[in-house]
């Protein structure tokens, strides 16, 4: 902040903190001090702001909101007086775009731990309680709601620093109505106040002591924005999809990143020390899976199931399923009919597929039908998309956030604080959360996570768990998850140099190595070698790593007397992903040889809400070249093992004998064995009849 802003901020606060002490005298009595002084929530803003001269504020619809004033109210060692107490924002909103009002719609990010030097440790968001605004919605008056863990904190410092209390702000959060994000502005301020306002002091009766002072706090503005050489803005995010993992057929890792430039140099000269290198992250985010999202070619498709989007098809008659046309899922496996049985078909889940018996037509049974058999029914849908081909499809980010939009107008919004902000019904998302393959411990809804560029982890397409031939099958061959694919010791914080987007890689080689969608390349190596240039340096930060699902559907149509289902007639995919709503970076900590140093972002957030990538026919278990290099890895072993064949098939045809000779002995032995005991009965038989016989005389 320049001088002479920081002397009109400080002049501000002195007229603050004098209208706060006048009123403060009038409360004389000290058992009533505690309710007077609790009603300060309810003094107008225009009798709080009457030393304010407004006409230095005017209306500006480029304006950016401004924090002009931030008061410390009834601090008090007294028990009965610490109910009182609150911290109160007057924030100048210059563009008179009236704000929301719910719990997590404004916020204020300030220290939340220090350092026995004093430095803050460490910074987080409190909740704002809008308690008034001017009619005009110019000026608006803010609590901070954690009224009680504030106040401890003001304590402990103040005991440890001889009754300083310390209230360091780095930004505001502020959201419009009508807006589908908020907007965070800069304070970059660190508040010290000491002494009492009257009456709150050691004795009753005690004149005010109060005063403020307001210093310069180093902060790190950090845009998820940029504008591209045409004109357009552009979010400094993107993902990668590794297309395995080990989680099974169907399934593949997702890698979620955000990307920024930090002047370092710039830090250096405002912090008056080099921090050193980046060490940590912390961000905090709102993340939720979707519920199937359904995407089609087929026209047909779209126009059967439109009327039944968010809609529970268990409650309707079966004539009224049957007359939908068509019902879809996961397939298993078709069973022919055998002595006159119905053919049967299984599922492992579908959506409006009539089980046993099939039906012509409701209450018409049809002879030598088929029937069909679902392990797991779904009642509803509620996306779905169509696509121009059956081929690689995409469905964008904007077009999914707009369906969002219409969908919950029409179905309603969620119960859920942060969904119920944005305007989306709850029936878009599931009750949990993606599977996360770095590690992470995620809730569903809000998350606040500090990452460490040390903390790497290894990423794998197939199960490291097993052992022996089943390691290897799953290692060499595509059983369910596809051919080995590994990357070892991953980091979520990574500074990109020049050399990694020279021309001489193509966007294919950037995006591997970086973990870039392609997509996004050509436009990240534009901005990269921008900032670069101006002396900054570019960070990618991965900070999710979860299950995204695709996996193409069979589809039946009512009235096909065969049952047959198919995936090229109506093509049609399934999807399921994360998304992160609220996107934003709290803070970010530099370590020079050891000594950390936390540094507040300042940092609008974003909605990341990755595209949906989807194909609506099934890939070939193997490529062609996988066959090809297949082909000659058998020949090559032919050829190695030529010379030593016969040995090799006369061991093979020994050890397939080998059952067959055991066989054969031990039958042999067994008759042996029967021939020695008749023998020995025999010869038994005639010992016994010669000693019947009387001697000859």
């Amino acid at each position: 902040m320049k001088i002479s802003a920081k002397r009109v901020l400080c002049a501000l606060l002195a007229g603050m903190v004098c209208l706060f002490a006048v009123i403060t005298s009038a409360y004389g009595h000290t058992v009533a001090a505690a309710s007077e002084y609790a009603s300060f929530d309810e003094t107008p803003i225009e009798d709080d702001m009457a030393d304010v001269d407004v006409l230095q504020y005017p209306k500006d619809p480029l304006g950016k909101a401004t924090l002009i004033s931030f008061q410390e109210y009834c601090y008090s060692e007294k028990a009965f007086l610490q109910e009182a107490y609150g911290l109160y924002l007057y924030v100048y909103n210059p563009t008179e775009k009236e704000l929301k009002i719910d719990a997590l719609a404004n916020t204020v990010e300030m220290a939340t731990k220090y350092k026995a030097d004093g430095s803050p440790e460490d910074y987080g968001q409190y909740a704002m309680t809008v308690l008034d605004c001017t009619d005009n919605h110019r000026f608006y008056k803010f609590k901070i709601a954690a009224t009680s863990s504030l106040r401890t904190m003001a304590t402990a410092y103040s005991k440890a620093h001889e009754g300083v209390r310390r209230y360091d702000v780095s930004s505001i959060q502020l959201w419009a109505k009508g807006e589908n994000t908020p907007e965070d502005y800069s304070v970059s301020l660190t508040y010290r106040w000491t002494g009492y306002a009257e009456n709150c002091g050691e004795y009753t009766g005690a004149k005010s002591t109060l005063e403020c002072t307001a210093d310069d706090l180093v902060t790190l503005e950090i845009p998820l924005h940029h504008t591209n050489e045409a004109g357009e803005e552009v979010t400094n995010q993107t993902y990668y999809r590794t297309g395995k993992s080990s989680l099974g057929a169907n399934h593949q890792w997702q890698i979620d990143t955000v990307y920024f430039s930090v002047d370092e140099d710039d830090l250096f000269d405002r912090a008056g020390e080099d921090p050193g290198i980046l060490q940590k992250i912390k961000a905090k985010w709102y993340e939720y899976q979707t519920r199937p999202i359904y995407v089609t070619s087929s026209r047909e498709l779209k126009t059967a199931f439109t009327p039944y989007i968010g809609v529970d098809i268990s409650s309707m008659s079966e004539q009224d399923v049957f007359n939908i046309g068509y019902g879809f899922g996961d397939f298993a496996k078709y069973i022919g009919g055998l002595n006159g049985d119905d053919d049967c078909y299984y599922w492992n889940w579908a959506y409006a597929v009539f089980q046993a018996p099939y039906r012509v037509a409701p209450g018409r049974l049809l002879y030598n039908g088929y029937t069909n058999n679902v392990n797991e029914v779904v009642n509803q849908i509620d996306w779905l998309f169509q696509v121009e081909n059956a081929g690689e499809n995409k469905v964008t980010t904007d077009e999914l956030l707009s369906y969002a939009e219409d969908y919950s107008i029409i179905h309603g919004v969620s119960s859920d604080p942060y969904l119920k902000l944005l305007g989306y019904s709850d029936a878009l998302f599931t009750d949990g959360t993606a599977i996360h393959g770095d590690g992470q411990q995620v809730e569903r809804g809000e998350n606040v996570i500090e990452f460490d560029t040390d903390a790497a982890f290894d990423l794998r397409s197939y199960d490291s768990t097993l052992t022996g031939w089943d390691r290897f099958l799953n290692w060499w061959y595509r059983i369910d998850n596809g051919t080995k694919w590994e990357i070892n010791d991953f980091k979520p914080i990574e500074e990109v140099k020049a050399n990694a987007i020279s021309s001489t890689y193509s966007d294919s080689e950037v995006a591997n190595s970086l973990k870039l969608n392609e997509r996004d390349v050509s436009e990240f190596r534009t901005w990269a070698k921008k900032e670069m240039t101006s002396g900054k340096k570019v960070y990618l930060f991965r900070f999710a790593v979860t299950d995204y699902t695709q996996e193409v559907l069979h589809v039946q149509r009512h009235g096909n007397c065969s049952g047959a289902v198919s995936t090229t007639e109506y093509p049609i995919s399934r999807v399921q992903q994360a998304v992160f709503l609220g996107f934003e970076i709290l803070t970010v900590t530099y370590n020079n040889q050891g000594k950390l140093t936390v540094i507040p972002v300042v940092q609008s957030p974003i909605h990341i809400f990755d595209d949906v990538d989807v194909y609506l026919q099934e890939k070939p278990p193997l490529e062609w070249w996988q066959i090809v290099l297949a082909v000659i890895l058998v020949v090559l072993l032919l050829v190695l093992l030529w010379k030593f064949l016969p040995w090799v098939l006369q061991a093979i045809i020994w050890v397939i004998l080998l059952p067959f000779k055991g066989i054969v002995a031990l039958c042999k032995a067994i008759s042996n064995s029967v021939k020695k005991r008749r023998r020995k009965k025999e010869e038994q038989a005639q010992q016994n009849e010669q000693a019947e016989k009387p001697p000859k005389a």
